[in-house]
């Protein structure tokens, strides 16, 4: 496995590429060029979400194999564990020894719109069609189209590498960061680390 977040000349952006370029469509056409020499990846990812007053929490390690094979690990609010396997999205929550199971067509919707681009087929082109994106200082803006969700978005690259190190999303009387890191690409993940099985008495409930 390679560890992606320190120095590594050959695996795709990195801070003098990010200088360099002077559109949208040369970090978009990097970005794929280097998404497509993964095949499975792994991160951790730490968000506070922003509102009235008051912060929200959310801390995970996410697991990744080409094509959709999704296996998310919740430390906060609570322990928990989602898998997205052949179609079928379980939801684990080993404090009360319950999961759910429920056919899922899209696995990309589980996750924030940076970590989807991440693990998205067509990656960067997800982007492009939902936002206006600029480029400045190694930060990526993009605004979305319709601002339904929130009206701003600011992605920060690793200095040495095209994955992105930190997300500042702002919607009305809400701001959201979040910091990723533990980037690991091309791990050893076989089939089997995402096919939920449990282990002991655990009520399993399907959902239709």
């Amino acid at each position: 496995m390679t560890p992606v977040n320190g120095k590594c000349s050959d695996n795709g952006l990195n801070a003098d590429t990010l200088a360099a370029l002077s559109s949208v469509d040369e970090l978009a056409a990097a970005f794929d060029a280097s998404i497509k020499r993964i095949k499975t990846l792994s991160f951790s990812f730490h968000q506070n979400t922003y509102l009235a007053g008051s912060t929200h929490t959310v801390k995970a390690e996410v697991f990744f194999r080409k094509p959709d094979m999704l296996k998310v690990k919740y430390t906060k609010p609570q322990r928990q564990e989602i898998y997205f396997f052949h179609g079928k999205l379980y939801t684990y929550i080993p404090s009360i020894k319950q999961a759910t199971v429920q056919e899922y067509a899209d696995f990309s919707s589980l996750l924030g719109v940076t970590a989807s681009v991440l693990l998205s087929p067509d990656s960067f082109g997800i982007l492009k069609d939902k936002f206006d994106l600029s480029i400045e200082d190694m930060a990526l803006e993009a605004v979305p189209h319709d601002r339904k969700d929130f009206n701003r978005m600011i992605i920060q690259f690793h200095e040495t590498t095209y994955f992105p190190a930190k997300t500042v999303v702002t919607a009305e009387h809400v701001r959201s960061v979040t910091f990723f890191g533990g980037y690991l690409s091309n791990p050893e993940l076989d089939e089997e680390y995402f096919d939920f099985k449990p282990a002991g008495d655990v009520n399993v409930i399907y959902v239709d």
